[in-house]
């Protein structure tokens, strides 16, 4: 899940507005949310999963999501949907 909300960051302020502040967005949620878990350990508190079918209807449904806001979001919709080659 949290690798499916860094798309969304996007920085204007720095040369480039996409990689740095994504990186430190993903290593300070991974962080934080490994935090809560050992919190939870600690204290006894079992996680509860999905069931299967709900967990991949969730997860796709959540990309698919996040897909369509970081194009929709973007200056150039088609190089975010498909990518470039000037990289």
């Amino acid at each position: 899940m949290l690798v499916l909300s860094t798309p969304l960051l996007v920085n204007f302020w720095v040369e480039q507005q996409f990689e740095a502040s994504k990186v430190w967005l993903l290593r300070t949620l991974v962080w934080a949310s490994a935090l809560l878990w050992l919190g939870g350990w600690l204290k006894g508190v079992r996680p509860r999963a999905l069931p299967p079918p709900q967990r991949s209807l969730l997860i796709s449904l959540t990309l698919a999501l996040v897909i369509c806001l970081s194009t929709l979001l973007s200056s150039n919709q088609t190089v975010a949907l498909f990518g470039s080659l000037d990289r």
